[in-house]
């Protein structure tokens, strides 16, 4: 073979190995190419779904905050407290010599329980001692009482301020009679609430004059300043059940978590309500807090608000979604409008705000998760 034809030997090769190595290369540079293009896609769908879980963690994280904290505060709230409070079942407690001292024989309080006395004395220097007023006013008469009809299973106590006459404070005595919601922890938050109302300020309704709506018509207790009042008062029973608390109440300690626990189920069911599935608000708390016979009279209560949807609503609104809203703003360091003037030491006068301090305290690490919220 001479040198020519080698070459021309040679530049075959060549050729056949640069078309082989183009051939085995083609695939792997399409699917380089093609991995790209994918890797793109994948990227931009990552993008996508960032932006949903963004969206939907703004809707969502509310929920479980709320899940957390009902779930914690229902341990720390511990068994229910079996209430005792040496009810007499008439309308005043009589002692020997009390027809002489008539109220005076109970401090001025006319009372029918020595445990609602005994517990009364000692929340109203509260009030005080917390900043919520600047002058305690206790009731003229603190009492177990029957509600009559439905309220008797709706209403867990009232206070009555009139301009002129007794102050009253009174507390539901089906707390006593019926097995199913015997319960101390209970009844504390009930007290503490109705002797925060009696001090006045927002826990108290406006004059009828000043509750009108755009026609100048006075409006009724759900349209009116019920949602003011009674959510700043359930948010101001927490704080003083939680000083309370701090000064060794035991009871007052379980009654702080129940409490907190109601506020944050209540607003977990308001929100199962208005996305119309109340029957999953139900579902959870069957299986991780009621027992069965609980159960049973959770269900047998949704039958009977089948057809008063709406006023459960305003109840929820106003004794949970509101008042868990203030707690929570309290727990970010936002004071409570009281609404009750006192004067400073230089001799002008200011609302009062009541800090939620106490409350901060005894919830410990759980206050720290709140304040993500902040």
């Amino acid at each position: 073979m001479n040198a020519q034809d080698r070459l021309l030997l040679r530049g075959l090769g060549r050729l056949a190995f640069h078309l082989a190595r183009r051939a085995v290369s083609f695939p792997i540079r399409l699917q380089w190419r093609l991995f790209r293009i994918r890797l793109r896609l994948y990227h931009w769908a990552l993008i996508g779904l960032a932006v949903v879980a963004i969206v939907a963690a703004a809707s969502w994280t509310p929920i479980a905050r709320d899940v957390v904290i009902a779930s914690y505060a229902h341990v720390r709230a511990g068994q229910s407290v079996p209430f005792d409070p040496g009810y007499t079942q008439s309308a005043v407690w009589t002692t020997p010599g009390a027809e002489q001292l008539g109220r005076w024989a109970t401090w001025g309080i006319a009372t029918n329980s020595p445990w609602v006395l005994s517990y009364t004395k000692t929340i109203v220097p509260y009030m005080e001692y917390e900043g919520l007023t600047d002058e305690t006013i206790y009731p003229n008469r603190s009492i177990l009482e029957p509600r009559r009809g439905t309220d008797s299973f709706l209403n867990g106590g009232y206070a009555s301020v009139p301009e002129k006459g007794e102050i009253i404070v009174s507390v539901n005595d089906r707390y006593v009679d019926d097995l199913r919601v015997n319960d101390a922890r209970q009844v504390l938050v009930v007290l503490v609430h109705e002797l925060v109302h009696i001090q006045g300020g927002n826990f108290l309704p406006l004059p009828k004059e000043l509750i009108r709506n755009e026609d100048g018509e006075i409006v009724d207790w759900l349209d009116g300043t019920s949602a003011r009042l009674e959510s700043a008062t359930e948010a101001a029973t927490q704080e003083i059940l939680a000083a309370m608390c701090e000064f060794g109440d035991k009871l007052a300690c379980q009654a702080f978590w129940l409490n907190l626990e109601d506020l944050a189920r209540g607003n977990l069911r308001y929100r199962a309500m208005r996305a119309s599935v109340p029957a999953l608000y139900d579902i959870w708390a069957d299986a991780f807090f009621r027992e069965r016979d609980e159960e049973i009279a959770a269900a047998k209560a949704n039958r009977f608000w089948q057809s008063r949807w709406g006023f459960l609503s305003d109840l929820l609104e106003k004794y949970s979604v509101r008042a868990w809203e203030q707690v929570r703003d309290g727990i970010c360091g936002q004071p409570l409008d009281t609404g009750i003037w006192a004067k400073t030491g230089l001799g002008y006068y200011t609302i009062l705000g009541l800090k939620f301090d106490d409350t901060q305290t005894v919830l410990g690490r759980s206050g720290w998760f709140l304040r993500l919220w902040c």
